[in-house]
């Protein structure tokens, strides 16, 4: 054994066993999926367990949409735990929340009023220790004010901002969220940022998130959507929905080679899982498109796919294919599955 081996070996036995860990990869990090393979591919399987996210972006982005997916994932990933939504702008909406797929009335909501955002840092730090939440979400962070500018009138000057307590709650909480075993999901906005040219945009809260945060999001509302997906103008009277784009600023627990993505919202029933499952489908060679054709395939060995009766998995248009998958819940659940295996899976060629 070499001294480095004993000398780990010591201090785990001191501290712990798992103080110094060896061999630690992306692969280990237990990870909430989204609704929509699209941003579980960008992901590499969804949001982070133990680690601090941060998604900013201007209004009517996807932000708290993207947040309210990962809810509802975490609440079926977790039976045993619950996710708490705090809810700083006095905005949630709890039938589009149903829409996408949260339980809401298993939801915790907290709505801060007069509570500083000291308050409701150290509300999040005790809550997480409890042990018993899967996924706390903040929207927003610029929403929630600090000690030191209540009770302040307009135009009295005050320091710092939010930037400090924030600094200090990061660094805190980091630990605990390991310990425990909690994902924290911060939404942040953006002010334009008239001193620099080069970007238009900065977020509140000073520099602590950009450090501390393991997964950094940017979204933004992307192109509007017409009854059969198609791109329209951004000025359609009649969109069904748009699409909302991901672009990741920071990672640190996946691969940061899929920096751009989107998945599709639709404005009556929520995250579009059954479009976007057949988009990355396709992508990944799951379902094989020939013209108007679409076709099965085992992605493993690219045959095609034939049903008991020894007839081909084969469809002629794409209303065709999503009318199939939606009759056959059993046939859908083994595309989803094999696109889910597909895209959390890191090529190592």
């Amino acid at each position: 054994m070499s001294k480095l081996d004993k000398a780990i070996r010591r201090i785990n036995k001191k501290e712990s066993k798992s103080f110094i860990v060896e061999d630690k990869n992306f692969e280990d990090i237990v990870k909430i999926p989204f609704p929509s393979p699209k941003l579980n591919w960008q992901l590499y399987g969804g949001l982070p367990m133990e680690r601090i996210t941060e998604i900013a972006g201007e209004d009517g982005s996807g932000k708290t949409t993207t947040a309210l997916g990962f809810c509802g994932e975490a609440q079926k990933m977790f039976p045993g735990k619950r996710a708490l939504f705090i809810d700083a702008e006095h905005t949630l909406d709890l039938k589009w929340a149903e829409k996408l797929g949260v339980d809401v009335e298993d939801l915790l909501i907290m709505s801060p009023e007069t509570q500083s955002a000291e308050d409701i840092f150290d509300y999040i730090k005790e809550l997480v220790q409890t042990e018993e939440l899967s996924v706390i979400v903040l929207d927003s962070l610029p929403s929630l004010t600090p000690d030191n500018q209540i009770g302040k009138s307009t135009g009295d000057k005050t320091y710092g901002g939010i930037s400090l307590p924030l600094t200090k709650f990061c660094r805190d909480v980091i630990k605990l969220l390991k310990k425990h075993k909690t994902s924290l999901f911060l939404i942040n906005q953006v002010r334009e940022d008239m001193d620099n040219p080069y970007n238009r945009f900065r977020t509140p809260g000073g520099k602590a998130l950009r450090h501390y945060g393991a997964l950094r999001l940017f979204a933004k509302k992307g192109s509007m959507l017409d009854s059969e997906y198609k791109k329209v103008s951004r000025n359609t009277e009649r969109p069904v929905g748009h699409l909302v784009e991901i672009k990741i600023m920071k990672t640190k627990v996946c691969l940061p080679d899929r920096p751009f993505c989107s998945y599709t919202l639709n404005f009556s029933k929520g995250i579009d899982i059954f479009e976007d499952t057949m988009k990355v489908a396709i992508d990944e060679n799951i379902i094989a498109q020939s013209g108007a054709w679409y076709r099965l395939i085992n992605p493993d060995t690219g045959e095609i796919l034939k049903d008991e009766e020894g007839e081909e998995h084969k469809f002629h248009g794409k209303e065709k294919l999503r009318e199939t998958l939606e009759e056959n819940p059993e046939l859908y659940d083994s595309i989803k599955e094999k696109v889910y295996d597909r895209v959390t899976k890191v090529d190592d060629s």
